[in-house]
């Protein structure tokens, strides 16, 4: 697993929010991040709740760039995002 993909799954809660802060804010100009896009969907599979807002999240900020379909073919790991036990993922992923 690259480095990103290992920040992005740290239990250091602070750590992984600031890469997926920086991944977000690079991803709304830049496809720089697209390459990861099929890691940040496997992220939504994530037995902890913080692991799968970030996967959710980090798909969303990738669809400008996604001429590939890609997130066509996980909209239903995305929809089911919604349907999550916790509220705060559910409240997450509206939000």
């Amino acid at each position: 697993m690259n480095d990103i993909m290992k920040v992005l799954r740290d239990k250091d809660d602070k750590k992984a929010y600031a890469m997926l802060k920086e991944i977000i804010a690079k991803s709304a100009t830049s496809e720089e991040y697209y390459s990861y896009f099929d890691d940040f969907s496997e992220l939504m599979n994530a037995k902890n709740s913080y692991v799968r807002i970030r996967g959710f999240t980090l798909c969303c900020a990738q669809a400008r760039w996604d001429e590939r379909g890609k997130l066509k073919n996980i909209l239903p790991g995305i929809l089911a995002q919604l349907h999550d036990d916790k509220p705060s993922i559910r409240t997450a992923c509206l939000h």
